[in-house]
């Protein structure tokens, strides 16, 4: 009820446990179908809650117009036509929280400490395996009995490790920086092209650096990706409607009979360039202005 379907010597019915005529089970908690679940309901209450936002999405009045309906071989989880818009706000609220929580530029900056703190300590062997052999932290895919104990305390484990070798020196240091709110600089954000990715926009602004104050490593690069939770589809696109002159027959409705000022981009693309050194946030800044300037941006 959460992977989706597992099932795969079937090619007519995917799932594994309910027959097809209750498919419609599979789309209550993780939803593969178009993105509509109480998983989402769950978080977006309490998140909202937390951080003070308002939630638009009206989960109380859309349990109230749901059926299930036959949609060709499939019985479906569909909605009463009038209720579109509040549908559509489930997925903006979802791109909000993104946009101001969840991939916050403070959130982006933490996430990259944390990654490049793991890197530097990844040549110690930290976790104990099923056999009894200590395993780096990158090796604990392989092992379950490894895998289940790499939990949010491998921060703390870094952080008190009595290890002095360097990179655990680097690593506790990055891991420190956070515990006080040193984090990475953001120096700028900009909307890429189709053809610029991460690695490469962060490769030509360090190929660019001939200043002795400012390392090529110090620039740190990180993606942004914001949409309605199916990449650049409209997630409405796959939900069936059916209205109160055919409560029986459920159906799609195009978002341009709805409103015009319904989006219709369902996807956008940020890059953030960080200066990991505080004190080379400036430096940092000059050159990444250079790199806009080359490219017309």
């Amino acid at each position: 009820m959460i992977m989706g379907p597992l099932n795969a010597t079937d090619p007519d019915w995917k799932y594994r446990g309910r027959p097809r005529e209750k498919g419609f089970f599979y789309e209550i908690v993780s939803n593969d179908r178009n993105k509509v679940d109480v998983d989402k309901w769950d978080y977006f209450a309490r998140d909202c809650h937390h951080l003070g936002i308002k939630n638009s999405f009206d989960h109380k009045r859309f349990m109230k117009f749901l059926k299930v309906l036959p949609d060709g071989k499939d019985m479906q989880i569909c909605q009463r036509d009038k209720e579109y818009m509040n549908l559509h706000e489930l997925f903006h609220v979802r791109c909000l929280l993104h946009r101001r929580a969840y991939q916050h530029r403070i959130c982006s900056a933490i996430d990259e400490m944390i990654c490049d703190a793991m890197v530097l300590a990844n040549d110690q062997p930290l976790i104990f395996g099923k056999d009894g052999k200590k395993l780096k932290i990158s090796e604990t895919i392989n092992d379950m009995f490894a895998f289940e104990k790499l939990t949010d305390n491998i921060f703390y484990q870094i952080l008190h490790s009595e290890d002095r070798s360097a990179p655990m020196e680097a690593a506790r240091k990055i891991l420190n920086r956070i515990l006080c709110r040193d984090f990475y600089k953001q120096v700028g954000n900009f909307k890429p092209n189709a053809n610029q990715t991460r690695s490469q926009v962060e490769a030509e602004i360090a190929e660019l650096v001939q200043d002795k104050d400012l390392e090529k490593d110090d620039i740190a690069v990180n993606e942004r990706i914001f949409d309605y939770g199916m990449k650049k589809e409209n997630p409405l696109d796959h939900f069936r409607f059916y209205s109160k002159d055919k409560p029986d027959t459920p159906d799609r409705i195009p978002a341009e009979k709805i409103s015009d000022m319904l989006p219709r981009i369902f996807q956008d693309r940020e890059l953030q360039v960080f200066c990991k050194d505080s004190a080379k946030r400036q430096k940092a800044k000059e050159y990444f202005e250079i790199w806009r300037g080359k490219n017309g941006i």
